[in-house]
């Protein structure tokens, strides 16, 4: 059995301790088993510091994992290129030899509505 420590957000942090958050989800930087104890540290981004504050959760249960690529930056794009780059990622990933499609743009409720 392992101890794994991250570091959590304060408003993260927050939530969990209430109750309100019962899930975490992480980049896949990092091993872990079924019964592994998840150490969660409240930092603090702005003061580049540990508050203090701890929260241990043991029998840790991996649901399931992937490696996802996330874009650094997104680009908002308007409602024709929206239209375009939605129907171009449809059509990518209806190919066989495309097992998965990632872009960086991003689009307006509205947009997503008329598609």
């Amino acid at each position: 059995m392992a101890r794994i420590e991250k570091k959590v957000w304060p408003e993260y942090f927050q939530k969990i301790l209430d109750g309100k958050k019962t899930y975490e989800l992480r980049l896949a930087d990092f091993e872990c088993q079924e019964g592994d104890v998840l150490v969660l540290r409240e930092w603090n981004s702005v003061d580049k510091q540990f508050t203090g504050r701890v929260l241990e959760k043991a029998g840790v249960q991996v649901d399931s994992a992937e490696v996802s690529m996330q874009p650094k930056t997104t680009i908002l794009l308007g409602e024709k290129e929206a239209i375009q780059t939605l129907r171009m990622v449809e059509r990518l990933e209806e190919l066989d030899d495309i097992q998965k499609v990632y872009f960086n743009a991003d689009f307006d409720a509205e947009v997503l509505e008329k598609v």
